[in-house]
């Protein structure tokens, strides 16, 4: 069976983090983007599940909008970063770090920005989640050793600083 680039890719998240968090950048990213097979099914997958998330008035957000461009609710370069910060998220999960507080940076950032609606904040979120689950999946059969853990967490620490 033919393993998807999103499990390639999540499967390499904890070795990208282990290499750029020993580079002493405080704009440190991950050493390798994920290709854009995989950036397009997180997407798909995210868009997927929008309605199960509902707005400010408990009314579900629509998988599709007329605004979305080429199917897309934000452009895949902004996923990308989504996907970047889901995927740290994700490896702090897995070594049982805080990860809550890089997705409210996250989106604190996003709503700063003031690009986005409403629907577009809540699929941010839902990337996010999506790339989180990609990387818990991948490494779900070996545990999170002292290691990982010590560069995860200086990882994180120096990601929005």
């Amino acid at each position: 069976m033919r393993r998807s680039a999103l499990a390639l890719t999540a499967g390499a998240v904890v070795v990208a983090i282990g290499l750029s968090a020993r580079a002493q950048s405080p704009a440190v990213r991950f050493s390798a983007a994920p290709p854009d097979e995989a950036v397009v099914e997180l997407m798909e997958h995210a868009r997927a599940d929008l309605p199960r998330v509902s707005d400010n008035r408990g009314r579900p957000f629509a998988a599709n909008s007329p605004s979305d461009r080429n199917g897309a609710v934000i452009p895949i370069v902004e996923a990308r970063t989504i996907i970047d910060t889901g995927f740290a998220s994700g490896a702090a999960r897995w070594c049982q770090l805080d990860w809550q507080q890089n997705l409210r940076f996250l989106l604190n950032e996003q709503r700063a920005r003031g690009i986005w609606d409403e629907r577009q904040l809540a699929f941010i979120g839902v990337l996010h989640a999506h790339a989180m689950s990609a990387v818990l999946d991948a490494n779900r059969d070996r545990s999170c050793g002292a290691g990982d853990r010590l560069l995860i967490g200086d990882y994180l620490r120096r990601r929005w600083h």
